[in-house]
């Protein structure tokens, strides 16, 4: 049951009063459980880290609202407005949601099971990204293009009649989900584990499937004209009735378009049975794509290593082929029903270590090369200024000696003084003799 103090205040308070509250007691946990708070202007209301079981949210404004890390368990949520809301790190649980404006909605690490979100709820812009779905059920909603999944646990989860234009997938996990009469143009499905999916009656028009792994994945009457498929993995993959005009093999890295088209010439769209054909050959090699250029020795040493770890396999290079833009990619034939992803994980683990550990020899000896020549040049400085010191002192000694030289005065100042050099006036020890420089007196001549 709701605590009644908490249900009072709410109900009898502005939100600007409320959200003082909760910012002046920060340890108290709001209980609105069983609550009936319907039909309530809430916008901008502070109810995170609540407990809102069985809660009846129906015609609430709840735009942005704080409902960060708060549980909702079994609520209703009918012509609710949680447009801007921050959900991130909420529990929503058996939720059922109909015709709720979610819009730009904030739901990053929301865990979500066993819920519905049905007809005429809005969730244009929303991000999951980090969400955890489990059981849930996207139907016959009126907007949901741009939202981010990125990085979501989305397994068995069903979208059906939906619109999920541009929407990112990217690093999602998709396993055993349902896309029935989904439009999916332009979406963003890179590193995406769709394994033993069913996409069905959907449109994945220009989508991009990046290193998708559509392991005995099911593609049903589906469009996907201008997709990109680079590396993605369709091993024991299902295609009956594909529409495909055409086919990127490649997304440009700097850039971000597509290129590496099928059929190459732009004019040009493929025959009935081409796009099939070519699917079948593709099931026939993997394909090690070396975007960085290739080493050719260690290449050589990986791939005999990865023929001894699959000897069953008979592996063979069928081509090797050298893109415009220096990438190699290099085709290994293997027998159809072989792991192709493993076969490729395998090779990148023999491969890559070694590439790293040749790059970091080298950087190490371009280090020791570099510190040698920072060694040389600081030696030479030292010796240019020695050479200067010797040079200025060498002229202060012949100004000294061609004073006293000129003067009738007899140069014996300084005892016992010392200094570096080898002038007139000095014996082989540097050391001054006091009476070594004196002027000629008429006696002597």
């Amino acid at each position: 049951m709701a605590n009644q103090e908490h249900f009072k205040r709410l109900k009898n308070s502005s939100v600007e009063e409320w959200n003082k509250w909760r910012f002046q007691n920060p340890d108290i946990l709001i209980e609105l459980s069983n609550a009936d708070i319907s039909n309530i202007n809430l916008r901008k209301i502070n109810l995170s880290q609540a407990e809102l079981f069985d809660v009846n949210f129906s015609n609430t404004n709840l735009t942005e609202a704080n409902l960060y890390k708060a549980k909702i368990y079994d609520g209703i949520f009918n012509k609710v407005n949680l447009a801007k809301a921050n959900l991130c790190n909420a529990e929503l649980i058996r939720v059922d949601i109909n015709y709720t404006d979610l819009t730009k909605a904030e739901l990053c690490g929301v865990t979500l099971s066993e819920s519905c979100f049905n007809r005429g709820t809005k969730l244009n812009e929303a991000d999951f990204c980090n969400a955890h779905l489990i059981d849930v059920s996207f139907s016959h909603l009126s907007c949901f293009s741009n939202a981010n999944f990125q990085d979501a646990n989305l397994n068995k989860v069903e979208y059906c009649d939906v619109d999920l234009n541009k929407t990112n997938f990217q690093d999602a996990h998709l396993q055993k989900c349902s896309f029935i009469n989904v439009k999916l143009i332009n979406s963003t499905f890179i590193n995406v584990d769709l394994s033993n999916a069913e996409i069905i009656e959907s449109n994945l028009n220009l989508v991009n499937l990046k290193g998708c792994q559509a392991i005995n994945t099911k593609f049903e009457n589906v469009i996907l004209t201008g997709a990109c498929i680079e590396g993605w993995n369709i091993h024991e993959a299902i295609f009956k009735n594909i529409t495909c005009d055409y086919i990127y093999f490649k997304q440009d890295k700097k850039i971000g378009n597509y290129i590496d088209r099928r059929p190459s010439d732009k004019t040009k769209i493929f025959n009935p049975g081409d796009f099939e054909r070519l699917i079948e050959k593709s099931r026939e090699t993997v394909d090690l794509i070396f975007s960085q250029g290739i080493d050719w020795d260690i290449f050589l040493q990986s791939f005999n290593q990865l023929r001894d770890d699959f000897p069953k396999d008979n592996l063979t290079i069928s081509a090797i082929e050298k893109k415009s833009d220096g990438v190699f990619v290099v085709k290994v034939e293997v027998p159809e029903n072989s792991d192709k992803s493993e076969i490729e994980a395998s090779f990148w683990k023999q491969y890559q270590p070694l590439l790293d550990a040749k790059d970091a020899h080298i950087k190490s000896l371009e280090y020791d090369k570099k510190f040698l020549q920072e060694e040389i040049e600081s030696k030479r400085k030292e010796n240019t200024d020695l050479r200067n010191i010797l040079e200025t002192l060498a002229a202060q000694d012949r100004t000294i000696y061609n004073t006293y030289n000129n003067s009738n005065v007899t140069y014996n100042n300084f005892p016992n003084a010392r200094i570096s050099g080898g002038v007139a006036g000095r014996d082989y020890n540097g050391d001054v003799n006091n009476n070594s420089i004196h002027t000629n007196t008429n006696d002597e001549k």
